[in-house]
């Protein structure tokens, strides 16, 4: 059984103000491999990390939730951590709070939440949600490890930032969405790059994008740095000086762009011709499991794709 109470040395808890996950289940869970979502990050006599501990219920934190415990196995904790966030927002794009992060030595506050919600009927995280992250942690990983296109990847890390509440800024979340696209798709340069991005979204997602060529063509703007047009209260709960046309806007974008990177990892293809560009290894069995760690090793990729 996994210890929820004990912090080994070298753990490293990644905690949670806002996480809408289905609790009927129960906790813990393992993710995988020294990797576990849990619901205690540490004994409550450790008065001195109360302030960062979301089970304690400070005011302005919020009511209890979880947080993600990643063994020191893993020698780059915060990279997985973030990677895994984003995973989920691939998933479901649902508001998640991060309040800060410990290890058995110290610890340091953190106010980060996701600022893109796609769909307002999504419901909470359940258990096949948490195994479907996982799967593209594996292929991100797979990316990461043996990526042969600076595009993709640098389309990637763009996207994972904007994602994962790195800006609260209109202009810069709206660039930053617009190069990761630019990225994903090779435009290059010269005056037809938004001629070329709308050609080549349309093509690779199948849909018609006519609006984009205009809407680079009239907003995107390179110099564009902003003010934070966006911001969260400890709750967790948006607050928004631009339109809603302006959120909009945002959200089509970031749609694209996660569209672009789920089809990307379910084919192999490039968003930008017919070749591909890595092998990907199919899954050997569950990754997600309750109440016990499943042998799962990195060089494990399985191929099955978010829908």
């Amino acid at each position: 059984m996994i210890n929820e109470s004990k912090i080994d040395l070298g753990d490293k808890l990644f905690l949670f103000f806002q996480f809408p996950y289905d609790y009927s289940g129960g906790l813990p869970v393992s993710l995988m491999e020294g990797v576990d979502l849990i619901s205690r990050p540490y004994p409550e006599e450790r008065a001195e990390l109360r302030y960062v501990l979301p089970q304690l219920n400070l005011v302005g934190v919020g009511v209890p939730h979880a947080c993600i415990r990643i063994s020191s196995m893993h020698t780059e904790r915060d990279c997985l951590f973030w990677t895994i966030i984003f995973a989920l927002q691939l998933v479901k794009p649902l508001h998640i709070g991060v309040s800060g992060w410990l290890t058995d030595k110290v610890s340091a506050l953190l106010t980060i939440i996701t600022v893109f919600r796609n769909n307002k009927d999504l419901d909470n995280y359940c258990l096949a949600d948490l195994e479907e992250a996982m799967r593209l942690v594996a292929k991100i990983g797979g990316i990461k490890r043996c990526n042969r296109n600076n595009g993709i990847l640098t389309g990637l890390n763009i996207l994972m930032s904007v994602t994962n509440g790195q800006s609260t800024s209109f202009f810069m979340l709206y660039n930053a969405l617009f190069s990761a696209l630019e990225a994903l798709y090779e435009t290059g340069r010269g005056s037809d790059k938004a001629r070329r991005l709308r050609e080549r979204i349309t093509s690779y997602l199948s849909e018609n994008f006519e609006w984009i060529e205009q809407e680079y063509k009239s907003g995107r703007n390179p110099s564009s740095h902003g003010v934070s047009d966006f911001w969260t209260d400890k709750q967790g709960n948006l607050s928004f000086s631009v339109t809603d046309e302006q959120y909009k806007k945002l959200c089509e974008l970031h749609k694209i762009a996660c569209e672009t990177i789920l089809r990307y990892l379910e084919t192999e293809i490039l968003p930008y011709n017919n070749s591909s560009s890595m092998c990907l290894k199919p899954s050997k069995g569950p990754i997600v499991t309750t109440g016990q760690i499943p042998l799962i090793t990195s060089s494990e990729r399985p191929s099955s794709p978010i829908k």
